[in-house]
């Protein structure tokens, strides 16, 4: 989160929660004129979205790739788009959203 806050300029979200299903977590940072993102992180080619995550009010979903300290911002996708049935994926452990990097709206910072 704090590399994507960097990337954009703007501050991340400091309100934290330890509950799966706490829908007063807004996302990680807000943009403006953009709203809320939600950033996630990996070192692969996919982006993995939790379930519990279609109660959240985030307006986009960001997917940073890389380690500790260096990240790239690949892109983003509307929650609209990420949340939807053909994205969902269970291998055992429940069901999550997964989208490929290629699927993603390429993000360039100013």
């Amino acid at each position: 989160e704090y590399a994507f806050c960097k990337l954009m300029n703007v501050s991340f979200n400091t309100e934290i929660s330890n509950e799966i299903n706490d829908k007063s977590d807004l996302g990680d940072c807000y943009v403006p004129d953009i709203g809320w993102i939600d950033v996630k992180a990996s070192t692969g080619n996919y982006m993995n979205i939790p379930i519990w995550k279609k109660a959240k009010k985030d307006a986009f979903f960001v997917l940073m790739v890389g380690e500790f300290v260096e990240f790239e911002c690949i892109g983003f996708i509307k929650q609209e788009n990420a949340l939807v049935e053909k994205n969902l994926y269970d291998v055992g452990k429940g069901p999550f959203y997964q989208i490929s990097r290629y699927d993603l709206i390429p993000l360039k910072a100013n």
